[in-house]
């Protein structure tokens, strides 16, 4: 069978775009968050972003870890690795080792105190960047199928991810409403549809390799 050589561009470059996008906007809150604790030790590697607002609390006051040993240092090192991460996957995704480029940032983000959900985020993007820089083999039927609900599925990823934030903290701010139920269920639909969302971006690239 013939191997297809695709590349980062279409479907899959919208997909990262947008998930990138969400990556750096929940980073730069965890960045926000460490600098209104002040300029201080956290006292531990790993810490919460937002130990003392009820607002957070859902989302258990949103950890993070930081090789920094100072949380306002670590707020701004965190907004802009943030913003890095989200220009990048923007705006050079299709670039020649865009997927290595994502991943040093996703884990630099993670040392200097995004949270967990950002950088995983951003790995996940790095991977599919890497996927779509790899040759593999014309997909199946079933891939097929789910390629053409690339469109949906991003849509799905996307208000389960803004459920998780801002959604959680206007909820709370609107009816003081905490749910770890609720969060669980977000938490699985963002990453689920992300992971299917990446799946059948790649696959309707490589179906269609001259769509822009």
């Amino acid at each position: 069978m013939p191997v297809i050589k695709p590349r980062v561009a279409g479907a899959t470059r919208i997909c990262i775009g947008a998930v990138g996008l969400l990556a750096a906007v929940a980073a730069v809150e965890h960045g926000i968050g460490e600098i209104a604790q002040g300029s201080r030790a956290s006292g531990s590697v790993v810490f919460t972003s937002w130990p003392d607002s009820p607002a957070f609390a859902s989302l258990g006051g949103e950890p993070a870890m930081s090789l920094v040993p100072n949380l306002a240092a670590s707020g701004v090192l965190t907004i802009i690795v943030g913003c890095i991460l989200g220009v990048f996957a923007v705006g050079f995704s299709h670039r020649r080792h865009a997927g290595l480029i994502l991943a040093g940032v996703s884990v630099l983000l993670l040392l200097v105190g995004g949270g967990f959900g950002p950088p995983l985020l951003g790995l996940i993007l790095a991977l599919t960047t890497a996927r779509a820089a790899a040759r593999a083999r014309p997909p199946g039927r079933v891939r097929r199928r789910l390629s053409r609900a690339w469109r949906p599925l991003l849509v799905i990823t996307v208000l389960a991810l803004l459920g998780l934030f801002p959604g959680m903290v206007v909820l709370y701010w609107l009816a003081e409403v905490e749910s770890g139920g609720l969060v669980a269920v977000l938490t699985m639909l963002a990453f689920g549809g992300l992971a299917l969302t990446m799946l059948a971006a790649l696959t309707h690239d490589r179906l269609h390799p001259t769509a822009r």
